[in-house]
């Protein structure tokens, strides 16, 4: 008897588990009416669904280690683009290629630059342009700021909840960005070595001195390696940074000569909070080295 009313209470409780994940797995769900974005990059991504919630779908392109230079959107992506109500660009190299073929043949879908404010600010700063303007902080609340406005424009009934929800996002990213100026304060080494050039704004924030193995989408020529492995043992520099959507080998060639380290730095992971504190941590133990 004592056995049966064990089972009963374990059955019983197993149900009550099984609701309590259904219920948390459909508030996770877009809802029925729910805007349909799509974004082109991970922390895009992230960015919306942050203060869209259940409110929006969000559709990506440049899937977890794929590379925006080199991307090309599925069938079934085009597809999905054609019952989309925006389009949230950023300026990475495949919408060079892809955007005007979107505009063209998908008329009333919105398309706004995620990345025209901050470059309309940035461009009086900036000697050559990088893409990767969302690795900075401070541009990331300005991409908040335009998705909120884009998304109150097409959803005014849920203007509250994603005014509150930005605001909320745009406090921790502003702790956020005070971190990293603390913690890339305190370095001594500040010469960035990287096999991709996708910190140039990062650098420029915080006061460290990028310099890349690549290019113009290019490896640099075999006399510039030389010089840049005298330049880092002047330096006395032990990391050399790289990005995991790309190839190592040079990275690892110089990192040799050096007697350096290979250190990963992903600018593309959907969790930006997090990963914008990996990357400084990462940086910080490289350059103390």
């Amino acid at each position: 008897m004592l056995v049966l009313k064990k089972k009963k209470r374990h059955m019983a409780s197993y149900r009550v588990s099984i609701i309590c994940c259904l219920l948390t797995w459909n508030s996770l769900l877009p809802a029925a009416d729910a805007i349909s974005v799509v974004v082109s990059i991970l922390p895009q991504q992230y960015f919306v669904e942050q203060i869209g919630g259940k409110y929006i779908d969000a559709r990506l392109m440049v899937g977890p280690g794929q590379s925006p230079a080199t991307y090309e959107p599925t069938p079934r992506q085009i597809a999905e683009i054609e019952n989309s109500q925006l389009y949230l660009s950023i300026g990475v190299p495949f919408e060079r290629a892809w955007l005007s073929t979107i505009r063209r043949n998908n008329p009333g879908l919105r398309v706004v630059d995620n990345a025209a404010l901050i470059e309309s600010r940035e461009s009086e700063h900036q000697a050559e342009y990088d893409a990767h303007l969302w690795v900075s902080p401070k541009n990331a609340i300005r991409m908040t700021q335009l998705i909120r406005r884009e998304l109150i424009a097409l959803d005014k009934r849920h203007e509250d909840e994603f005014t509150e929800a930005a605001d909320r996002l745009i406090k921790q990213l502003r702790s956020l960005d005070k971190e990293i100026e603390i913690a890339l304060g305190q370095l001594v080494k500040r010469e960035l070595i990287v096999s991709h050039p996708s910190w140039t704004v990062f650098a420029q924030q915080y006061n460290l001195n990028q310099h890349s193995i690549e290019q113009h989408g290019k490896e640099i020529q075999a006399a510039s390696i030389s010089e840049l492995i005298e330049f880092a043992k002047s330096k006395r520099i032990k990391a050399v940074f790289s990005q995991p959507q790309f190839n190592n080998r040079a990275a690892e060639i110089i990192a040799s000569e050096i007697g350096a380290t290979v250190i990963l730095l992903d600018p593309l992971a959907y969790h930006y909070i997090n990963n914008m504190r990996k990357v400084t941590a990462a940086i910080v133990a490289g350059l103390s080295r």
